[in-house]
């Protein structure tokens, strides 16, 4: 909802990034926070909406394959809309992170990824939240 995945993304070297959130207050809040930290709106694009607006705008620009997916939403959204669709962005070589899962739920999360030709590289855990490092399945 603040767009800070992305704003550290491009803080740590990333030339461009692509963010949507279906609140319009998390869109606001996306750029408000881009602009404090000095990240531009060509930098830093940014829509109201969820995966498909996101995957519009990497067609738009051309940048697909991207290079890195990250995401911070609860499992449900993960498994139901991101996962189904998240080759459409990927390349043998794109990596990404998803986090806001609650632990007790990542081996749902894994089952999907796996039925959808990803595998998990890695796994970090909170308290009962955990984030998961994925890639494309060789």
């Amino acid at each position: 909802g603040s767009g800070i995945l992305s704003i550290v993304a491009l803080l740590y070297g990333a030339r461009q990034a692509y963010a949507a959130d279906v609140d319009p207050l998390a869109f606001s809040s996306t750029q408000s926070n881009a602009a404090v930290n000095g990240i531009t709106p060509q930098q830093l694009q940014v829509q109201v909406g969820s995966l498909p607006e996101v995957i519009a705008m990497a067609h738009k620009a051309e940048a697909i394959p991207v290079e890195g997916i990250v995401c911070n939403i609860l499992s449900e959204i993960i498994v139901g809309l991101i996962i189904p669709r998240l080759s459409e962005l990927a390349g043998p070589n794109t990596w990404g992170i998803l986090s806001g899962i609650l632990t007790s739920k990542a081996p749902w999360v894994e089952e999907h990824l796996v039925a959808y030709g990803w595998e998990v590289t890695g796994t970090t855990h909170k308290d009962e939240w955990c984030a998961m490092t994925i890639r494309l399945a060789a």
